[in-house]
């Protein structure tokens, strides 16, 4: 499902870095948060897409940046980080994995030096695994809390193992 998706909307082929500065430009000033509408309107105008489209490819893109969206909105305010949803969805940008990973590694570099605090590592990989999961196609309205769920538990278990394995 997702890949047909992707494959029709050209997500594939955008940068980790425009998606994230396309993001950033809808957030909130000076708060760098977004809603839902913002976060559909900053992916619909990267990807030059016409919320009009005859044969429903923005529709199904939509519905499943909605559900990846609704994941990360764990208050329900509408009020998601503009880091954290880029570098959840940014796995289905254009490069290979490595690169995806180390974009998503330098927005929670808050320092720049090369190294995430345990805090920030739990971020990255929250939303990694956020948007692994939401931005699948596989989850739906009624499975968002239990996939939420299993996040907190694949983080935690994660970071203990990396905390283990440095001693």
């Amino acid at each position: 499902y997702i890949e047909n998706v992707l494959g029709m909307s050209g997500f594939e082929k955008v940068e980790p870095a425009l998606l994230y500065a396309a993001l950033a430009r809808e957030s909130r000033p000076g708060v760098g948060t977004l809603s839902a509408e913002a976060f559909c309107t900053s992916v619909r105008k990267l990807l030059s897409l016409d919320q009009s489209d005859e044969d429903g490819e923005w529709d199904d893109l939509e519905a499943c940046l909605l559900i990846g969206y609704e994941l990360f909105d764990e208050k329900n305010d509408e009020r998601i980080s503009v880091v954290d949803i880029a570098c959840g969805i940014s796995f289905l940008a254009g490069g290979n994995k490595s690169d995806k990973l180390a974009f998503g590694f330098r927005l929670y570099d808050a320092d720049h030096d090369g190294m995430l605090s345990h805090a920030e590592f739990e971020q990255f990989l929250r939303s990694l695994i956020l948007g692994l999961f939401g931005f699948s196609g596989k989850v739906n309205q009624k499975g968002v809390a239990e996939t939420r769920h299993l996040a907190r538990i694949c983080v935690k278990e994660a970071a203990q193992q990396v905390v283990a394995s440095t001693g």
